[in-house]
């Protein structure tokens, strides 16, 4: 969310801050490094976010044009659960 109140949904911000997450770093790979979901269309930026934890294990989020996403695991990444390699 760029402007105040942006993000408030029935009166709650919605908004996760990186701080909550200390050693997981985020990494996009996505245009502008923002997605952007219209409505109207019931459209979203396609592109992927990588989350990678302090001991090296990630998962990306790739997100498709129309919504759906998936989950796997990049090359050389240790298992994380059942999630399939990218």
């Amino acid at each position: 969310c760029r402007l105040a109140n942006q993000c408030v949904v029935d009166g709650v911000e919605r908004v996760v801050h990186g701080s909550t997450w200390p050693g997981i770093t985020l990494t996009p790979g996505v245009s502008q490094n923002t997605f952007a979901f219209t409505p109207r269309r019931g459209t979203v930026t396609a592109g992927h976010v990588t989350l990678t934890g302090s001991d090296g294990s990630a998962i990306r989020v790739t997100v498709h044009g129309m919504g759906r996403m998936r989950l796997c695991q990049p090359a050389n990444s240790p298992p994380v659960a059942d999630i399939p390699p990218c």
